[in-house]
């Protein structure tokens, strides 16, 4: 969990964007706020992974929609850092079950692509001092929605790796074959997907298939492929 720490307004700030032009665009929205921030990029979740191995960051500035792997993937190993970041997603996706999706996994901040400079400038300030921010656009849609009511599917407690192995077992792929796609064990897909079926109260693949027909889960495919 980010705790906010006294900052000598000299921030370590990782901008995580695979677009050149808007990474660079996103550097000098930072440097408006702090212009003595120290700024590092990274245009994949690999390399992203291996620079908050390595080095502290106040924040992290995230896009989702990455080459190699979800964004969300960084978000769940933000988690074992002994000191985390403040984290603030940029990203083009509004729907608020995919907001609150990224909120549950740790970012304090969405702030949708869409949205003017100053709400951008606002939440980065907001966000390295522990508080949470999100853009207009996102606040709307959220509060639309019934996101921070009981009325909460089941599937938003999955972890993305979670989230990622049940949508393949419900297009009929089968352990070993999820596995080889994913670069992970049987032994891990399992673990997975027991884990994924007990959140969503499933005993079957057949009921898994239901589920994600009825709750429409299968369109997340599409941020997967994009990410």
């Amino acid at each position: 969990m980010f705790t906010p720490t006294p900052l000598a307004y000299r921030p370590q700030i990782l901008i995580v964007e695979d677009h050149p032009l808007y990474r660079d665009a996103l550097e000098l929205i930072v440097l408006s706020c702090y212009p003595d921030a120290r700024t590092t990029g990274a245009d994949s979740v690999l390399e992203a992974k291996r620079m908050l191995m390595e080095k502290h960051f106040d924040l992290l500035i995230l896009d989702l929609e990455l080459d190699d792997r979800p964004g969300m993937d960084i978000l769940e190993e933000c988690k074992f850092l002994e000191t985390p970041p403040a984290v603030l997603v940029v990203s083009g996706h509004t729907r608020s079950d995919y907001v609150v999706r990224v909120l549950r996994f740790g970012a304090l901040g969405y702030v949708s692509k869409a949205a003017p400079k100053e709400e951008l400038t606002d939440a980065i300030q907001s966000v390295l001092n522990g508080k949470l921010a999100l853009s207009k656009d996102v606040a709307r849609t959220v509060a639309e929605s019934t996101i921070f009511n009981q009325n909460l599917p089941a599937h938003s407690l999955l972890s993305a790796r979670e989230l990622e192995v049940i949508l393949l077992l419900a297009r009929g792929l089968q352990p070993k074959e999820i596995a080889a796609r994913l670069n992970l064990s049987v032994r891990t897909i399992a673990v997975h997907k027991f884990k994924a079926f007990q959140k969503i109260g499933v005993k079957t693949l057949i009921d898994l298939f239901q589920y994600c027909r009825e709750h429409n889960m299968f369109r997340y495919e599409t941020d997967m492929q994009k990410a």
